[in-house]
């Protein structure tokens, strides 16, 4: 059986992520280009997920509930989870561990959080492109009593890469 899938998205809520990356238009998009199945995998946030789910079943859309965590060592991992409650559950440890330093916009851009009908409820105020306070065991230890998987994002790249960063 084979199933169309994209997992590894970004929305608003990402500093990568463009404006434009609605929950709708995420939802949207996919069913234009036959997916099945999508993860929308946020830096170090999983704030935008309940308003994801909303506009994936109205398409039909299988979402994954995932969060793109960067670790200590530098190193970003997709997380993959089983729910939205151990998504949210994710959330808050790696929020928790954040640094304290507050997004700059005109550098980072929007980390906007949207409802179902992609209308601004929020934003986050801590930057999310940067480096928790989470080793890599302990981030693969937490998802996995989640029940949850951790995949690395960018094995190869120089930027973020699990062997740039790590060397193996």
């Amino acid at each position: 059986m084979k199933i169309a899938a994209d997992l590894h998205i970004h929305s608003c809520a990402s500093p990568c992520g463009d404006d434009d990356m609605t929950p709708n238009n995420i939802a949207g998009m996919a069913a234009v280009k036959g997916l099945e199945m999508i993860a929308v995998a946020d830096h170090n946030t999983a704030a935008n997920l309940p308003a994801l789910a909303s506009c994936c079943l109205q398409y039909g859309i299988t979402l994954v509930p995932a969060l793109e965590v960067q670790t200590i060592e530098d190193v970003h991992i997709l997380c993959y989870l089983p729910n939205l409650e151990a998504a949210h559950r994710l959330d808050r440890e790696v929020y928790g561990r954040l640094p304290d330093i507050p997004n700059n916009r005109e550098i980072f851009g929007n980390q906007w959080i949207l409802d179902q009908q992609d209308q601004k409820i929020g934003e986050i105020e801590k930057l999310l492109l940067q480096s928790t306070q989470m080793d890599i065991e302990d981030l693969y230890d937490l998802v996995w009593e989640m029940e949850g998987i951790c995949v690395p994002a960018h094995i190869n790249r120089n930027a973020n890469g699990m062997l740039y960063s790590l060397g193996f």
